[in-house]
């Protein structure tokens, strides 16, 4: 048997679930979950601003909206850095093809540097980027000089 939700509230594209003792937030578009958070207590959400209030008898917390890049941006400053989750979140919110680009970049020199060089080739293929652009990384290749 499982937990009904005690309470539910949409705020596009996000729903906030509180489900016993965790708030659930799911991508509406998508309906995958993004966030579980453990709560201790009894607590209760309401809308508050441009924000919302999660409330119990002994704690108050005001939980924000970030803009897609800001979230991008959180994602990509956690060790390690979640591309993954990043391109997600840019595809989610439609943002342009130039900024899903830069990171898939950003997410192959970084698959790069952990010696995951087929992965990192995987990142790079989704931008319209030139062979020297990547042959760059091999520091290692030397190229034969050519005489006049």
């Amino acid at each position: 048997m499982t937990t009904q939700p005690t309470q539910l509230i949409a705020s596009y594209p996000y729903l906030f679930v509180l489900v016993k003792n965790y708030l659930y937030v799911y991508n509406l578009p998508s309906l995958t979950r993004i966030q579980k958070i453990p709560l201790e207590g009894h607590f209760h959400i309401v809308p508050y601003d441009d924000a919302f209030l999660l409330y119990s008898v002994h704690n108050i917390y005001r939980l924000g909206l970030l803009s897609a890049h800001d979230q991008i941006e959180m994602l990509l400053s956690l060790d390690p850095p979640m591309f993954q989750q990043a391109l997600v979140v840019a595809s989610n919110h439609n943002l342009d093809k130039e900024i899903v680009q830069k990171l898939h970049v950003r997410y192959g020199y970084y698959l790069f540097s952990l010696g995951l060089f087929d992965d990192a080739m995987n990142q790079f293929s989704y931008v319209e980027s030139s062979l020297m652009d990547v042959l760059v990384l091999f520091q290692e290749l030397r190229f034969p000089g050519v005489s006049a």
